[in-house]
């Protein structure tokens, strides 16, 4: 199938040479060509006639189905696809090799991408740029090619979003901007004065912690061993470890995710630990399941009764569970200090749902206690981590607005008063 520039073309030659034997005739009409020289009328047509010709075929060479345009962009598409596999055959050696020193390897998604790859290149295409089919490839090898290998996304159709924060200092005002993509990522925020930030992926680095003593069986550690698959999924760097104790041996980690649906006092020292020595820390309660994401803000309430008589606290929170069996959700609330992000209500009784401590090295404590599921410990990561975010100063009051643009073209515009200076 023809491009729409070659189509365009094509109209243009043929619109051109119709123009020109036209203009020829009305000129003989006109008996402005006179038997001199000997060229006569006849000669005169036969040339425009293989002319013609002879430019239509040049043009179908160059721009028809096999054309010569259309057989270069093969040959590039061909030759751009072809230098992917051999990036991905050269990650596979060094991954087979990593696999033998006993390091963790995610050999078999490669070869599962380049299968894919080999059993129909379609899934590969080039658009602005290389891309690949979203639909083609799960969600972890979709983070493997946008990520290591710079791949944009194909047939992504859901818009960015997210959120903007401000905060008056020093007689300015820095906005911050928190942005998610539910379908691929985000690729770059302009920002107000027409610069860019462009996205820096895998930078999270994440300990996962839970509660090792639940039932194997019980629904619990099947959510449990959901998220933690989920994650394995969404960021690259992600170490499931429930017996370190020692801060010593988590020096790279920037964000400790601690799914306990049971608290005990050893958790919280190792958990209070890393707060203090500038981790970021995201926590949960044993709670009902929730559909809020920390970007939009929403909380869905369920009822949940628990029968536990046991006073727990921890350095962000202050929750009781009383014996007798009831909506516990109620009796939720922070210790000062806390940033309360979301409230509930429980038979017309408020509580805590979600709430921030600010830590002493800009670091942050998520406490999520209306539930937890994937998407929203996804957007708690991006949020402590800034991973997704870009800051921006000002100095006069007015509306600003940021444009985020995610890795399958898709944009959102979000904007901002500021009226405090």
């Amino acid at each position: 199938m023809k491009s729409r520039e070659e189509e365009t073309i094509m109209k243009m030659g043929e619109k051109q040479m119709t123009k020109t034997v036209k203009s020829l005739g009305e000129y003989v009409q006109q008996g402005n060509l006179k038997n001199n020289n000997g060229i006569t009328l006849i000669s005169l047509v036969v040339t425009i006639i293989v002319l013609v010709i002879l430019a239509t075929v040049s043009i179908t060479l160059l721009l028809g189905e096999n054309g010569l345009i259309t057989r270069v962009k093969d040959a590039e598409e061909r030759y751009r696809i072809d230098e992917l596999k051999e990036r991905i055959e050269i990650t596979i050696a060094e991954e087979q090799i990593d696999q033998l020193s006993g390091e963790q390897s995610q050999l078999e998604d490669y070869k599962s991408i380049l299968d894919k790859i080999e059993d129909d290149d379609s899934c590969i295409q080039i658009e602005e740029s290389l891309g690949y089919v979203i639909q083609e490839f799960t969600e972890k090898e979709q983070r493997i090619l946008r990520n290591e290998y710079g791949l944009i996304a194909i047939e992504d159709t859901t818009k960015p979003y997210g959120s903007i924060e401000k905060k008056v200092e020093d007689g300015k005002v820095i906005l911050t901007i928190y942005t998610v993509d539910d379908e691929s990522d985000i690729d770059r925020i302009l920002l107000p004065d027409g610069t860019e930030k462009k996205i820096e992926y895998d930078t999270e680095k994440i300990l996962l912690r839970y509660n090792n003593n639940i039932d194997n069986l019980s629904n619990s550690y099947q959510n449990l061993k959901t998220h933690i698959t989920k994650l394995q999924e969404q960021f690259k760097n992600v170490e499931v470890d429930c017996s370190v104790k020692d801060i010593r041996e988590i020096e790279d980690i920037n964000v400790v995710v601690d799914i306990n649906f049971v608290w005990s006092s050893r958790n919280y020292s190792f958990i209070n630990t890393c707060f203090e020595s500038g981790k970021n820390i995201i926590t949960n309660g044993n709670d009902s399941t929730s559909s809020y994401e920390i970007i939009k803000q929403s909380v869905y309430v369920g009822s949940k009764t628990v029968s536990y008589s046991k006073l727990i606290e921890n350095e962000i929170t202050k929750y009781w569970t009383l014996t007798s069996s009831r909506d516990y959700q109620s009796l939720i609330t922070y210790k000062s200090g806390t940033e309360v992000w979301v409230k509930g209500e429980v038979d017309g009784v408020e509580y805590n749902g979600v709430g921030c401590l600010n830590g002493k090295n800009g670091n942050k404590w998520i406490d999520i206690h209306d539930g937890i599921n994937t998407k929203m410990l996804r957007n708690a990561i991006y949020r402590v981590t800034g991973s997704r975010s870009a800051t921006y100063e000002v100095t006069e009051n007015g509306t600003y607005t940021f444009k985020v643009i995610d890795l399958g073209g898709n944009e959102a515009e979000l904007s901002i008063v500021v009226n405090e200076l």
